[in-house]
């Protein structure tokens, strides 16, 4: 500390107060050190001679402890840094000189400090700790030692003699917690066939936990072992099936896990064919189950027909045909389960072998086959499948054939018909069936594969029963009426009646199916109307009515035609490429047709010309030219349509292409928008675009060659396959100059250009400005000060004018007479505002312009002088008398103009040119004019003027706005009085 003196005697004695120890140190410049922190003040106390001054310092000391901190503080509290028995953990010491609170000056030390190691228990013998310390060659290494709590502690004396310990701060202890390892234990980790078995040639991964890590593994397949690596996974493979031992070494702990590899097994359980034998066409479902250790998917492959024992799929392929082709086969990949199921009819009669391959994985591929048998027996009656009726006394005619059958036998209700008989085709008679009932006659054939198949025949024998009439009335819109009369010796019973819309005559059967339109059972009558019924058809032609009726044991059909009238003939395009829009040349265009009784014959196409032959609702062609009113046309039996159209060109037309902006100051980022249009309706658009390309050809190949390659960005660009009618693309052109930018637009065979043009003026150059000679006023009589400047307008650059700004001023005294500021406009013309300029001096101006360009670049220059005329002109005006002339009345017209600047009136003119009624009665050409009018009504009549400096005006005295002479109006004339006597 140190206290400064003045006065007294000039010899000081001092005495100091404040923090300690400062406090009773003497002498002017006490040096102290501090044992404490805190801030640390002072005061002196100086004596001359009687004279005592005291003072406190004006400053303090702020002193601080100096701190040591351990990083990490703590190890082993947490799953993620847990610290285990045989491991390491690296600390660190830092020492803060200002405290912990002060970052400033931070120091590592590290390996200057001294560490030691105690348990919370207070232990400090190697037998008893946790954990120890390196104090030594690597300072502040901790190694775990067994599971337990210990503290670690660091030491340090920095230059001024302060020893950081405990005693000054915990930041100097560092917790750690020691744990066992965890147990270490071997497990399979994953293997492709999980969860199945493990199978030889697959990679099986095992992982080790627990120990101290670093794994040694041993007893793999391929590898056989992992040494180096010492990771905590290990995978190998297996090429033989059997019991197998892994082992993994921790450092003295040693663990095995033992398991099974299997070889991939495969087997077809069962094929079975449900049902395995019947009638011909035979609906047989193939089933087929399986069993494999492999956890994968299947493949099934069935043949209908195949009695390969090999398990190879092309190879029986050869054999057996494609199973892909559903003549042959069906085929399955992929299939998850273990089973798999396939329906098939055999519309043949035979022996067949059905079989099936299953492959999967790696295991063999396995086969299996199984029998299936189908036949067919077919018996008739009178040729009739039946049922049949006939009247008492009737013999019928059976007939039979069968196919894959070996013996057949007959049964049924009538005694004659047993026994064994042939597999035909054979035949036999009923002999005469006289006791009216149903007789059932069944063939039942058996023959391979425990194939048993029968059929059989009704025949009903009645007492007499016929139908005398069967009528169809229309009803209108669709309606029908039928209706029957019979007449039967059958007694005793009721009549069922039974009618169909429509059944084809050969349909002769007398069963009723219920399929019927209506039915009527039970009653008495022998005839029988129905309803109007709605009978539907499905198109014209010729269509049969049913009818069965049925009394007793007897039943009767009978039959009735309806002629269905064809709808009228409709053509129609029904689809072609460019829907919705034209018919295009050398498209393929289908045609519809409707209506008529079908047979369609077709003429009038492009290529094909026709379809003579197909006689189809549809016909397909195409038209090589262009035009109105193609007509197609088609013919069904008597009846003809036809359908008038128009081919089009295909075309394409590119109807704006624009760059924006077209101008301005390189780098200039132009955005080049291209749309196009196209009666084409399919496909897309391919767009190029070129820079700068002066060509004209549309082959985009041509002009890669001469204006460079599009899809190189210094060229160009190439959008393919766009789908919208516009496309855009930006380019910036980073130098001056004229570019000629193209696009080349193709959709479907067809290909357009054109181009555009960008303007890229030089770098930015100042304007210049020419001042022209100023325009006197047009008319001096009327506007004598209109004075109007002007000047040209130039910039290098091709930038426009923005402003200009003109100041106007005295010749004479230099005055400021006008100024316009700045301007904004591109006019190259200034109006001088009236009441400015005055007569008879001469004016200077001056004018500046800015260019358009953002710099704003700027010229002045002067223009030529000015001056205004000497004096106003004669102010033009005259007197009437009278005011208000009457018709024939002598008019006087006096001038009383008023002439500027000293000047004199010189010279008249009176001008009454296209005054109606004038009649001049002095001269025109002086002050005063006297006249008359033979009309009334309004007269304009002029008057010129001209004073001795040669100034001349003329005004008329009915000119429109003239205020300044009088409104000459003629009135009628004054009526003649004469004096009479009174009588």
């Amino acid at each position: 500390w140190t206290a400064t003196a003045s006065g007294g005697t000039g010899t000081y004695a001092y005495t100091w107060g404040g923090s300690l120890p400062l406090s009773g140190k003497t002498g002017a410049t006490p040096s102290v050190a501090y044992t404490s922190a805190g801030n640390k003040t002072g005061s002196v106390t100086v004596t001359s001679g009687g004279a005592t001054v005291t003072s406190a310092c004006s400053n303090s000391v702020d002193v601080y402890a100096p701190a040591l901190k351990i990083s990490p503080s703590s190890v082993g509290v947490s799953d993620l840094d847990k610290f285990r028995v045989d491991e390491t953990r690296q600390l660190a010491v830092d020492y803060y000189p200002y405290g912990l609170a002060i970052a400033t000056g931070k120091q590592d030390k590290t390996t200057s400090a001294s560490w030691s190691s105690f348990n919370s228990s207070g232990s400090t013998t190697n037998s008893n700790r946790i954990a120890s310390v390196n104090d030594t060659n690597q300072k502040g290494l901790v190694t775990g030692l067994k599971a337990g709590n210990a503290d670690i502690y660091a030491n340090y004396t920095d230059g001024y003699n302060n020893t950081i310990s405990t005693s000054v701060s915990n930041s100097t202890t560092a917790a750690v917690t020691v744990s066992q390892p965890e147990t270490f234990s071997v497990s399979i980790k994953t293997y492709p066939n999980s969860p199945g078995a493990i199978l030889i040639n697959q990679d099986i991964t095992f992982k080790a936990i627990g120990g101290i890590g670093g794994y040694q593994w041993s007893g793999g397949g391929t590898p056989a072992a992992d040494a180096s690596g010492l990771n905590s996974e290990f995978t190998t493979k297996y090429t033989t099936s059997g019991s197998k031992t892994i082992t993994a070494i921790s450092g003295t702990q040693t663990q095995t896990d033992t398991f099974t590899v299997v070889q991939p097994t495969l087997s077809i359980d069962s094929l079975t064919a449900v049902p395995a034998a019947g009638k011909t066409a035979l609906n047989v479902s193939l089933a087929a189950d399986t069993t494999s250790n492999i956890e994968s998917t299947s493949n099934y492959t069935f043949w209908w027909n195949c009695d390969d024992s090999r398990t190879s799929v092309s190879l029986v392929k050869i054999a057996c045909g494609d199973p892909n082709n559903s003549d042959f086969g069906a085929k399955f990949d992929g299939i998850s389960e273990k089973n798999k199921s396939i329906s098939h009819i055999y519309s043949t009669s035979g022996n067949y072998n059905a079989k099936v391959i299953v492959e999967r994985g790696d295991a063999s591929p396995k086969e299996r086959r199984v029998s299936i048998s189908s036949g067919k027996v077919d018996i008739k009656a009178s040729a009739s499948d039946g049922p049949i009726t006939v009247d008492a006394g009737t013999s019928v005619g059976l007939s039979w054939t069968s196919e894959n059958v070996t013996s057949c036998t007959a049964s049924g209700t009538d005694p004659n018909w047993s026994g064994s008989k042939s597999i035909g085709p054979s035949s036999q008679n009923t002999g005469a069936l006289s006791t009216p009932g149903t007789y059932k006659y069944t063939l039942t054939c058996v023959g391979a594969n425990g194939l048993s198949i029968s059929d059989y025949v009704n025949i009903t024998v009645g007492n007499g029963l016929s139908i005398d009439s069967f009528n169809v009335i229309s009803r209108g819109s669709g309606n029908y009426s039928m209706g029957a009369v019979i007449s039967s010796n059958i007694s005793g019973v009721t009549n069922n009646y039974t009618f169909y819309c429509n059944k084809p005559t050969s349909d002769s059967e007398t069963t009723v199916t219920n399929d019927y339109d209506h039915k009527r059972d039970g009653i008495s009558e022998m005839s029988y109307d129905t309803p109007p019924l709605a009978c539907s058809y499905p198109g014209p032609g010729t269509y049969t009515r049913k009818v069965i009726v049925e009394r007793g044991g007897s039943a009767k059909a009978a039959h009735s035609d309806i002629v269905i009238s064809p709808d009228p003939i409709s053509v129609f395009i029904k689809i072609h490429p460019n829907s919705p829009s034209s018919i295009l040349t050398n498209q393929d265009v289908t045609f519809g047709a409707t209506g008529g009784i079908g047979g369609y014959k077709w003429s009038g196409g492009g290529t094909p010309p026709g379809d003579q032959s197909g006689l189809n609702s549809e016909f397909k062609t195409k038209y090589s030219t262009s035009g109105f009113n193609k007509e197609i046309s088609v013919v069904s039996g008597a009846q003809t349509g036809t359908y008038t159209f128009t081919v089009a060109q295909p075309n394409l037309t590119i109807d704006l292409f624009k760059a924006v902006p077209a101008t301005g100051k390189a780098p200039l980022d132009v955005s080049l928008a291209a749309n196009a249009d196209s009666n084409i309706m399919n496909g897309t658009y391919n767009y190029t675009f070129w820079w700068h390309c002066a060509s004209d050809s549309t082959d985009v190949s041509a002009v890669r060659g001469i204006c460079g390659d599009p899809t190189n960005n210094n060229f160009g660009a190439k959008f393919d396959g766009v789908s919208e009618k516009n496309k855009s693309v930006s380019h910036i052109y980073s130098t001056s100059g004229n570019y000629t930018p193209k696009v080349i637009v193709e959709r479907g065979d067809l290909a357009r250009t054109t181009q555009t043009s960008i303007t890229i003026p030089p770098d930015n150059v100042a304007p210049t400005v020419s001042p022209l000679a100023p325009t006197a006023p047009a008319n001096y009589c009327a506007s004598p000060l209109g004075w109007v400047l002007r000047w040209n307008f130039a910039d290098a650059g091709g930038d426009s004018q923005y402003s200009y700004r003109v100041v106007v001023n005295d010749a004479a005294t230099g005055a400021v007479v006008s100024d316009s500021n700045e301007v904004i406009s591109s006019s190259n013309s200034y109006a001088i505002p009236l009441g400015v300029l005055s007569f008879n001096k001469t004016y200077n101006w001056a004018v500046r312009v800015w260019e358009s360009d953002p710099e704003r670049l700027s010229a002045v220059e002067i223009g030529p002088s000015f001056t205004t005329m000497a004096h106003a002109a004669p102010a033009l005006q005259f007197t009437l008398s009278p005011a208000r002339p009457s018709r024939d009345e002598q008019v006087t017209l006096t001038d009383t103009t008023v002439v500027s600047g000293g000047a004199t009136k010189t010279a008249w003119n009176w001008d009454f040119t296209g005054v109606d009624g004038v009649t001049l009665l002095s001269a025109t050409n002086g002050s005063q004019v006297v006249v008359k009018f033979s009309t009334s009504g309004s007269k304009n009549v002029k008057l010129r003027v001209t004073d001795s400096d040669g100034f001349n005006c003329q005004k008329g005295a009915n000119d429109d706005a003239n205020d300044s002479l009088p409104n000459i109006t003629v009135g009628r004339s004054i009526p003649l009085f004469r004096e009479v006597l009174p009588r």
